[in-house]
């Protein structure tokens, strides 16, 4: 009697765990709502345990801030740390953390365009330099369609059109630092 009912729970367990795994979605969503700039403890200790050693940290000591830029984004740019990239942008003195646009390590001083092209859709962005809100919104956009092979990426800097983050490994910089973003300030 016992080895059945044995036999009957481990496969009722077995088919929950196989329905969890077929239904999970493919990355994290968004909670809905503007995305709040202030970091919970638990999710800076997090942070600050297991997911800042990905990073290269410069102490700004004139701003009392810290720029995480991700290390393997110049892996991903064949060397160069062109184009735009994110950086997460840590104010420990009010716990907040923004993300900045940034291109060649300067944040951006002149508007940038963004255009996201797939099939007959098209989205644009548009940026100037300042404005944390504006870029983390664009970031919650982004980070909808960086699962989406087809879609190409286009950024309108300086009177120049270039095509950005072209291949799965500049895609997959990107997708990670957002969702260490958005798991810092508890948008996942």
């Amino acid at each position: 009697m016992h080895s059945k009912l044995k036999t009957a729970f481990v496969l009722t367990l077995a088919g929950l765990v196989f329905l969890a795994w077929v239904t999970a979605p493919v990355h994290p969503r968004l909670k809905s709502g503007i995305i709040d700039a202030h970091v919970l403890e638990s999710d800076d200790l997090y942070f600050k345990n297991i997911r800042k050693a990905y990073y290269q940290v410069e102490i700004r000591e004139d701003a009392k801030f810290e720029l995480l830029r991700y290390k393997d984004r110049w892996v991903a740019s064949d060397g160069m740390a062109s184009g735009p990239f994110f950086t997460i942008v840590s104010n420990p003195r009010f716990d907040e953390a923004y993300l900045m646009l940034e291109w060649a390590d300067e944040f951006l001083r002149d508007s940038l365009t963004l255009e996201v092209l797939g099939g007959a859709e098209k989205f644009k962005f548009t940026t100037t330099g300042e404005g944390v809100a504006v870029h983390a919104s664009i970031a919650a956009s982004l980070f909808e369609n960086l699962y989406d092979g087809e879609l190409k990426f286009y950024a309108l800097y300086q009177g120049k059109r270039e095509e950005i983050w072209k291949t799965e490994g500049q895609r997959k910089v990107l997708r990670t630092v957002f969702k260490d973003y958005f798991r810092l300030v508890g948008a996942i």
